[in-house]
């Protein structure tokens, strides 16, 4: 599946690799500990493989990437037919399950002066991938997401709700793009 994208440029580094999830977690954990300190970051689910129109898309903002901490991170989902996807997309607040890719697109850099350019790359790339890609995950947060309660939870947004008002009626935990909790309880 990745072939095409290894001929279209020069990547740095390629692994592809079915590890245990601890270990997977531990990989991730240590590779965040040697990455510049602010960063932009945005994700989509790709329910397809991708077009040759969507890989040169990657292809063209890599190439033209605003420096070396700039990138798109892939994961295999494994789509339909797959365990995650036998369990109901409205089951839990999960939505994306029958999605075959998880997509980061992510900009980091150091000095304030270039958090603008950083910033917009990743927007840009993610408008230019949007005919290909569909819902954001939630684990990137990103408030230039319009509808976000619909990209990030889908059909699930309205008991997540309703969840919030049961267990957090106080709304201590809260974000920008947190469930609110709609009537306030009042003390």
């Amino acid at each position: 599946m990745i072939r095409p994208l290894l001929r279209a440029g020069t990547p740095v580094k390629v692994m592809v690799k079915t590890v245990p999830f601890i270990e997977a977690t531990h990989f991730f954990a240590e590779s965040d500990l040697n990455l510049e300190p602010k960063f932009k970051i945005t994700g989509a689910y790709g329910f397809q493989p991708l077009p040759p129109e969507g890989v040169r898309i990657i292809r063209d903002f890599l190439a033209k990437a605003p420096n070396r901490h700039s990138s798109v991170w892939s994961q295999s989902l494994g789509g339909a037919g797959s365990a995650v996807s036998r369990v109901s997309p409205t089951a839990t607040a999960y939505p994306h399950r029958k999605a075959e890719i998880i997509y980061e697109l992510s900009a980091r850099w150091r000095n304030n002066g270039e958090q603008k350019r950083n910033i917009q790359w990743v927007e840009r790339f993610r408008r230019a991938l949007r005919p290909f890609v569909k819902g954001d995950y939630v684990n990137f947060p990103d408030l230039q997401i319009k509808n976000w309660p619909k990209a990030y939870y889908g059909e699930n947004f309205g008991r997540l709700k309703q969840v919030k008002r049961k267990y957090d009626p106080h709304n201590v935990f809260r974000f920008a793009q947190s469930i609110p909790v709609g009537k306030q309880v009042r003390k």
